[in-house]
């Protein structure tokens, strides 16, 4: 029953990719992935014990926050 009083998932991954020739055969990877671009906050599913203190409130997080990681590979 708790998963359906969720609010659904909005996270935005994004790769950027970007390729460079040195020189003939040699080249140049960059590409930076970005999990949770938006860095939208995924709250958990509200506390629902009707006695709690902090019934129907969001107490928890679902998703990380935003990570950015920066990839370089040379190619020869």
């Amino acid at each position: 029953m708790n998963g359906l009083r969720a609010d659904g998932i909005h996270n935005w991954d994004t790769k950027i990719y970007r390729r460079f020739t040195l020189y003939e055969r040699l080249n140049l990877n960059l590409s930076a992935d970005l999990m949770n671009m938006t860095n939208h906050t995924q709250f958990g599913n509200p506390v629902s014990k009707p006695t709690a203190a902090n019934f129907g409130q969001g107490t928890s997080q679902y998703n990380a926050p935003r990570q950015i990681q920066l990839n370089m590979r040379i190619e020869f």
